[in-house]
Order: structure tokens, then C-alpha cells, then sequence
């Protein structure tokens, strides 16, 4: 639903500024480098909502995870490039259809990434 929200009145400013966090994902060497700007990508659409509270929620998501480093012991360690460009390819959907101002193919891109991340967890 945020992603639609954001496709709708999305500025071509703010759209590079999702860009530029997309980008920076694909430079992460790290687990925790990874991991944060994910979650920076993510907390850009929320910003971008203007909805108070949904950036409400997602700032306690973000302090959840930090307070559990992120689930990781390994947070230092190298991540996969495989990792890297998976996730990147399936953001970038996220992140074209709100560029795009497609208001569905954003809901479902975004319902893809969050579904394929929960059956990662499970696992």
C-alpha cells in the first residue's frame, strides 16, 4: 500500500533520491552495509508516503532491528554478491514501478519482495 501511495505523487527529485539508496545497496561488501541500506531504501518510500504513520511504524521496525543487530552475529562478514544482486534485481521492480507511477504493478513488486523475504526467513 506505501508503494502506491508513493507511486502516485512521486517528484522525479525524489525519485533520484530512491535511486541513489537502490544504488547503494548494490555497493555493499558487508552483512550490516547490506542490511542497513535495505532497510535506508525502504524508510526513503516511507518518507516519501508523507503519511505520519506509516513512517511511525517503520522507524520502530528500524529501531527493532538495530536493538537485535539486525538478527546477525555475522553482521562484519562479507555478504554474497549472489545476495547483493538478487535483492537488487527485485527492489529495482519495486523501485520502477514507482518511477513509473504504476500504482498495482508497485503494490505487487513490493507484496513479491516482502513475501520472498519471509519465506527466507522460514527457511
Amino acid at each position: 500500500i506505501v508503494c502506491s501511495k508513493v507511486a502516485e505523487s512521486i517528484s522525479k527529485k525524489e525519485a533520484k533520491e530512491l535511486k541513489y539508496k537502490l544504488n547503494l545497496i548494490k555497493k555493499s561488501k558487508i552483512w550490516l552495509d547490506f542490511k542497513v541500506r535495505t532497510y535506508d531504501f525502504f524508510y526513503c518510500i516511507y518518507l516519501l508516503s508523507k503519511n505520519k504513520y506509516y513512517i511511525h511504524f517503520f522507524e520502530e521496525v528500524i529501531e527493532d532491528r538495530k536493538k537485535l543487530n539486525f538478527d546477525g552475529k555475522l553482521i562484519q562478514n562479507k555478504v554474497s554478491k549472489i545476495v547483493v544482486i538478487n535483492s537488487y534485481l527485485s527492489l529495482i521492480k519495486i523501485y520502477d514501478a514507482i518511477n513509473e507511477k504504476k500504482l498495482e504493478h508497485s503494490f505487487n513488486a513490493s507484496k513479491e519482495y516482502l513475501s520472498s523475504m519471509l519465506m527466507s526467513i522460514h527457511l
